[in-house]
């Protein structure tokens, strides 16, 4: 998330409405940020383009694993 998020979702950044700086605000917007990777139908994140597919299905596979945080 800190690589590829937080330098626009985070307090200082462009998208400052959706943080995406603890864990809990990457939880509560998983749903949205798996929508956002995918770039089907909710468009694509990050802007700069669509990342490696590994890292898309690290993120789902967390998802589904139940967040568990490390």
């Amino acid at each position: 998330m800190e690589a590829q998020c937080t330098s626009c979702h985070s307090a200082n950044g462009t998208e400052s409405g959706s943080p995406l700086e603890t864990y809990q605000q990457v939880v509560d917007y998983s749903e949205s940020i798996s929508c956002r990777l995918d770039g089907v139908s909710c468009g694509i994140m990050p802007q700069s383009g669509k990342l490696p597919q590994v890292q898309i299905d690290m993120f789902n596979a967390w998802v589904a694993q139940g967040f568990v945080q490390q």
